[in-house]
């Protein structure tokens, strides 16, 4: 077979691969001696991960930000827990400035603004091509889903509530959206690949919520997308944010953070690892197509540092100080004037 590749650009010389590999103290998994024994070098992937510490991951940064910056995080949990370290580092963090009436929620979320969580790339792109003010749906994508009975499916953990309570939300969550178009880094924190699609008026749910769709059950499908369709989902929103604000930078990670349960018929850890894994491949792909799109490796800082250390008794949500250790590290490669 022949190898065929519409990107050229990407082939590198055996000359440069070797420099590559050379200046890359971090390329060996394990190191062996003459007779084939593990040899003890704190640069390989082996002694790091024996060390019963937090796995130190290294990348090279494409660029830096400045302390003070306004970052922006669509994610999560995880990227709630980022929001309060990055405050804590001195940036201005839109999301962390905005107060929610807790009456919105259907039980006490986990955050205050728990909200604010995104889960799918579908999710996440609509909220900066709202961000943007490029994206717009009848009711302002609220579903009626009995009547004078409203629910938001870009929320997260919501009730369903009256047209006027939910408009007065949407209109809070987008003047918060709004930032998006004025941050200087946008922090993106992918979650999962199983999504809901309402098939009336083709809105992707940001997170299922049983309550919601029970009257319109009907029409909400479910679909686990694939590589291809994230990665066209996301590219789309990243070039209409490029247009609007090209001074732009944007960090994408994959959340450690596991489904809490699947919709398939896989064992939950294996539906999570095809889901981290579309996702992880879709950051790479990102970063390597966009200059202003990098990859910072906190998925694998987290799943490769010792469970007993970086999990809460959930093993869901990580532990605070190794968010803090996983911020710590990215100020230190990419923030200037510290």
């Amino acid at each position: 077979m022949i190898f065929s590749n519409s990107r050229p650009n990407m082939l590198i010389p055996y000359s440069e691969v070797l420099k590559q590999r050379k200046l890359n103290d971090n390329r060996q998994w394990c190191e062996f001696d003459a007779a084939g024994r593990a040899v003890d070098n704190a640069h390989t992937a082996r002694d790091r991960l024996l060390s019963n510490a937090f796995a130190k991951i290294t990348n090279k940064p494409k660029f830096f930000i400045d302390r003070g910056a306004s970052i922006y995080t669509i994610g999560s949990c995880f990227a709630r827990n980022v929001e309060h370290a990055l405050l804590i580092n001195g940036f201005r963090v839109p999301t962390a400035e905005f107060q929610f009436d807790q009456t919105i929620y259907v039980a006490k979320p986990h955050f205050q603004n728990t909200v604010l969580n995104k889960y799918n790339p579908h999710s996440m792109a609509s909220e900066i091509m709202r961000g943007l003010g490029r994206l717009d749906f009848p009711d302002h994508g609220l579903l009626e889903v009995e009547p004078g009975v409203w629910f938001d499916p870009q929320t997260s953990h919501t009730r369903t509530m009256s047209k006027g309570a939910a408009l007065s939300l949407r209109h809070q969550l987008d003047n918060i959206s709004f930032e998006i178009s004025k941050a200087d880094l946008i922090v993106l924190t992918l979650g999962l690949t199983e999504t809901w699609l309402d098939t009336a008026s083709k809105i992707v749910f940001n997170s299922i919520n049983p309550g919601a769709i029970r009257p319109i059950h009907n029409r909400v499908h479910f679909h686990n997308v694939n590589f291809p369709e994230c990665l066209s989902t996301l590219r789309e929103a990243f070039l209409a944010l490029y247009e609007v604000n090209p001074a732009v930078k944007i960090i994408i990670t994959v959340s450690p953070v596991p489904m809490t349960q699947t919709f398939t018929d896989m064992d939950v850890i294996s539906a999570n690892s095809l889901s981290k894994a579309t996702l992880r491949s879709v950051a790479g792909a990102l970063a390597a197509e966009f200059d202003y799109v990098d990859y910072f490796p906190s998925y694998e800082m987290v799943i490769n540092s010792p469970r007993e250390i970086s999990w809460l008794d959930d093993q869901i949500h990580v532990q605070p100080r190794i968010v803090n250790k996983v911020i710590s590290d990215f100020v230190e490669r990419y923030v200037v004037g510290q």
